[in-house]
């Protein structure tokens, strides 16, 4: 009997995304893939994979640099995929593509990370703010009004194939693309609001699925070295890959401190924000985790 998988289904592409470069892609068994909307967790989820893959929580590599973000056009494919079959170690990718993109492989874990989505577009509009390029947009809207920047990122709607969307239909169908096979065994789905209620109990559960041996004192260790502030004070050996676009590194990491919409949208523009988020999303299950993680 045939049992059902995942199936890429569509290329995503954008002015940084090819889908296409996954053509290319030839998994090793242990190999992560790592996936996550902007602003969501990834490069907290690279750190404590590199930790975990190194066994130690003092890194001295650069975890991004490690492991690139592999369908963004940041580096040319060949040279990327030579640094990647020369790694000795288990390999872990980055990509912001919703599983329907991606090459579905039993042998390689999938770690899909989330984060309320309003505290996400908050987030990237501040950082895009603070970089060199400050070319993000939603629909026309910029950066410099964060509230027209939000209701942009509420009202756009998702577009099938087009990378590097921001909003809470892409998000929605984001979650969606892992939600859907969230019960297959290399399939795992994490939360930036867990990983701030408890980052030990996270790494612990990070380990798991990727099959990491970590006792409790190392994973005490790891959780004070991907402390927030920690990574801060130390970001150019956190910050991601970005093509040179960061004015500094510490930029990218503001606070991390939730909520600060609040102060942005009006009741009127939070109720709008509830009638496209319930719509866009499988069931309600998939809308309370998505915002709150697991509460």
């Amino acid at each position: 009997m045939t049992v059902a998988a995942p199936a890429r289904l569509r290329e995503y592409n954008g002015p940084i995304t090819r889908g296409a470069r996954w053509d290319a892609y030839r998994p090793r068994p242990g190999d992560i893939i790592i996936s996550a909307p902007a602003k969501s967790g990834m490069t907290w989820t690279q750190a404590i994979c590199a930790m975990l893959i190194f066994g130690r929580a003092d890194l001295t590599i650069q975890p991004a640099r490690l492991s690139p973000w592999f369908d963004s056009n940041f580096e040319p494919l060949a040279p990327m995929l030579q640094r990647l079959e020369a790694q000795a170690h288990r390999r872990y990718l980055k990509t912001h593509t919703p599983l329907d993109g991606l090459p579905y492989f039993p042998e390689v874990s999938y770690l899909a990370v989330y984060r309320h989505p309003l505290d996400a577009f908050f987030s990237a509009a501040s950082l895009a703010r603070t970089t060199a390029r400050g070319n993000l947009r939603v629909r026309g809207a910029t950066p410099t009004d964060l509230r027209e920047f939000m209701l942009a990122c509420i009202r756009t709607p998702f577009s099938e194939g087009v990378g590097e969307q921001l909003s809470v239909a892409s998000v929605a169908q984001h979650l969606t693309s892992f939600w859907t096979w969230r019960g297959l065994a290399n399939i795992h789905l994490f939360h930036y609001a867990d990983m701030k209620r408890d980052l030990r109990a996270s790494i612990k559960s990070i380990a798991s699925a990727v099959g990491a041996n970590v006792d409790d004192a190392a994973a005490s260790a790891m959780a004070e070295a991907a402390d927030f502030a920690n990574m801060q004070s130390r970001a150019p050996q956190f910050v991601p890959e970005s093509g040179g676009s960061w004015k500094s590194p510490q930029d990218f990491f503001r606070s991390g401190v939730g909520g600060q919409w609040r102060d942005v949208l009006s009741e009127g523009d939070l109720i709008e924000y509830r009638q496209v988020y319930a719509a866009a999303l499988p069931d309600s299950a998939a809308a309370v985790w998505l915002e709150n993680g697991n509460v």
